[in-house]
C-alpha cells in the first residue's frame, strides 16, 4: 500500500528538478513522495485568472499560505510563461537549516514535512489581531528572504482557508479574515483582499484530486494555443471523458475534515461535478466529511467516553436536581477520564473543541435538538489505560462505519457511490506512516501491529525518547483510526489502495 504526503510540488524528488506544467518525469515512487499542499493547483488556476500569462514575460513570484485547522504554512513559487506552453510553476523550498531553525525557535524539531509553518491553526486567533500577526509573521519573514527584495512589490501573496476556518461562526470568520487582510496588506506583498478566501469542502476534493493526478502522470492533456484553466463547465460534463479509468482517486485526512474524491463507475450525472483540466472533462464525486480530520476524530473519542461516563454515572446516582431537570448531572471540577488509547503514566488536562461539531459526522445537522450532556464540560483530565480492544472499539466508534443517509448508498453518514478504482492517500495519512516508520507498502494489519506495540509502551519512556515530535499521545488512536476509516468507512479493499 502507499500512503503519500499531499502531493502538488511543494518538495521535490532530489533527482530531478519538476516543472508542474511539465508531465512529471521520474520514478513513480518519486512522484508519491513529492510532498505540498493543494493550494499549489489553486494558485496556479487563480493566477490564470489573475494575469494573462499566456503572455510571454518574465518569471514572477508567487507565496501561498495554506491555513489548515492544524497549522499555518507557506509555500513560494516561481512561475513564466514560455512561448505559448503551459505555465512553468517551481517550488521553492526552504534549506533543512531554516525548517530547523524555524522548529527549533517553535519548540519541536522532527516533522514529516519539510516546510516552515506555525502553530495552532489561525481558527485560535480569531478575535485576537496579535495572534494572526503572531502566526503569520514568520511565515512572510521567510518568503520575504525568498522572493528577491526587487520583486516584492509585484509578486502577490494568496491565503486559503479549509476546514479549521469553515467551521468558525460567521462573525468569527469575517474578524478573522478582516485581521488576516490588514497583516497581509502590510507586507511588502503585492496583496488585494479578494486573494483570501476560505475554500469549500468540494473545492479542496477536487484541487487535491488533480494535483494528485497530475503528479502521477494520469491527466490527459488535449491544448489549443492557450492554456486552459481548471473549470467547472456544465456542457463539458455531457462529454465522455476517455481516460477516466487511469486516474486514482483521491484520499486527504486533514486534522478537521476528510476529503474523498474520485471517478466514480455508476452514479446520477447531476450528483456528478464536471471538471475541465488541460480541456479534458471529467466527471467527479467529491465530498468533504467534516468532523473526520484525525484531529476531531481524536475529540470526537473523547467526547465518546466522556457521554458513557456520564451515563454511567447517571445510573448509579440519579440525583433529584438532574431527574427534575431532565437532564444528566456532570460533575464539578475537572473531571476525569479514562482513555484506552493513552499509555500507562499520561495524565494531562485535555481542552475540549465544539462537541456538537465532533458528534456531527459528515450531517449538514445535529443529531438531535437536545444538547449533549457533557456540552457543558470544557475541560477533562485524560489518564491513560491502556487496552489495545477497548482502544480498537472506540475507533469503530468514531468512524460509526454504519452511519446512515437519506438516500444510500451511504459511506460515513453521507450519500455516496462504491469505492471505485485505485486510492492514494495523502497528508494524514502519510503522517501517522511515517510516524511510526513504516515502509510504503506496509498493509493496514501491519500498521495495526505498530500501533498495538506503540500503546504498550510507558509513557514516561515516550514522552522522554519522543519529546522533540508533536502530538505523541495521539498516535496510539490514530493507529486503528486510519485503519478502520479506510477498511470499514470507506468499504475499501486493501487491493485498492495503489502499490
Amino acid at each position: 500500500m502507499i500512503f503519500a504526503r499531499k502531493p502538488n510540488l511543494q518538495k521535490q524528488p532530489r533527482h530531478y528538478p519538476t516543472w508542474i506544467c511539465s508531465m512529471p518525469n521520474g520514478t513513480s515512487s518519486g512522484r508519491r513522495r513529492a510532498a505540498g499542499i493543494f493550494t499549489t493547483i489553486l494558485a496556479i488556476f487563480t493566477l490564470i485568472f489573475v494575469w494573462e500569462i499566456s503572455r510571454p514575460g518574465p518569471d514572477k513570484y508567487v507565496t501561498v499560505i495554506d491555513s489548515g485547522s492544524t497549522g499555518t504554512r507557506v509555500y513560494v513559487y516561481k512561475w513564466g510563461m514560455r512561448g505559448r506552453s503551459m505555465p512553468s510553476l517551481l517550488a521553492l523550498e526552504p534549506t533543512m537549516k531554516e525548517v530547523l531553525a524555524h522548529r527549533k525557535a517553535a519548540g519541536f524539531q522532527r516533522g514529516a514535512y519539510r516546510r516552515i509553518e506555525t502553530e495552532p491553526g489561525l481558527d485560535r486567533a480569531a478575535g485576537d489581531l496579535s495572534a494572526v500577526r503572531a502566526s503569520l509573521q514568520p511565515l512572510l519573514e521567510w518568503a520575504k528572504k525568498t522572493v528577491p527584495a526587487q520583486r516584492h512589490s509585484s509578486s502577490p501573496v494568496f491565503l486559503f482557508g479549509t476546514a479549521g476556518l469553515r467551521k468558525l461562526p460567521e462573525d468569527d470568520r469575517l474578524k478573522l479574515l478582516n485581521d488576516i487582510n490588514q497583516v497581509l496588506e502590510s507586507s511588502p506583498f503585492s496583496f488585494r483582499p479578494e486573494y483570501v478566501k476560505v475554500i469549500d469542502g468540494a473545492d479542496e476534493g477536487v484541487y487535491g484530486w488533480v494535483g494528485l493526478n497530475y503528479i502521477e502522470g494520469r491527466l490527459k492533456a488535449s491544448l489549443g494555443a492557450a492554456p486552459s484553466p481548471l473549470r467547472h463547465p456544465v456542457a463539458d460534463a455531457e462529454k465522455a471523458a476517455p481516460y477516466e479509468q487511469e486516474t486514482v482517486g483521491a484520499l486527504d485526512l486533514g486534522g478537521s475534515s476528510l476529503e474523498v474524491t474520485f471517478i466514480p463507475s455508476r452514479w446520477p450525472r447531476k450528483r456528478k461535478v464536471p471538471v475541465s483540466v488541460l480541456r479534458t472533462p471529467y466527471s467527479l464525486y467529491t465530498h468533504s466529511f467534516k468532523g473526520y480530520g484525525m484531529n476531531d476524530a481524536f475529540d470526537k473519542a473523547v467526547t465518546i467516553l466522556l457521554e458513557a461516563m456520564l451515563a454511567d454515572r447517571q445510573q448509579q446516582q440519579d440525583t433529584a436536581a438532574a431527574a427534575a431537570a431532565g437532564r444528566t448531572a456532570v460533575p464539578s471540577g475537572v473531571p476525569t477520564l479514562e482513555h484506552p488509547c493513552l499509555q500507562e503514566g499520561y495524565s494531562e488536562r485535555f481542552r475540549r473543541k465544539d462537541p456538537a461539531w465532533h458528534m456531527q459526522g459528515s450531517a449538514p445537522t445535529k443529531p438531535t435538538s437536545e444538547p449533549l450532556p457533557s456540552e457543558s464540560i470544557e475541560e477533562v483530565l485524560l489518564v491513560g489505560r491502556p487496552r489495545w480492544s477497548e482502544c480498537r472499539d472506540l475507533a469503530e466508534k468514531v468512524v460509526d462505519a454504519g452511519a446512515l443517509c437519506r438516500r444510500p448508498p451511504c459511506a460515513l453518514g453521507a450519500e455516496a457511490p462504491p469505492m471505485h478504482g485505485r486510492f492514494l492517500a495523502m497528508s494524514g495519512f502519510f503522517v501517522v506512516y511515517d510516524f511510526f516508520g513504516l515502509p510504503l507498502t506496509a498493509t493496514l494489519a501491519e500498521l495495526e501491529d505498530a500501533g498495538r506495540r506503540y500503546c504498550g509502551r510507558p509513557w514516561q519512556e515516550l514522552s522522554r525518547d519522543l519529546a522533540d515530535i508533536k502530538n505523541i499521545e495521539t498516535y496510539c488512536f490514530r493507529a486503528p483510526y486510519v485503519s478502520i476509516l479506510l477498511s470499514d468507512g470507506l468499504g475499501l479493499q486493501q487491493s485498492q489502495l495503489s502499490s
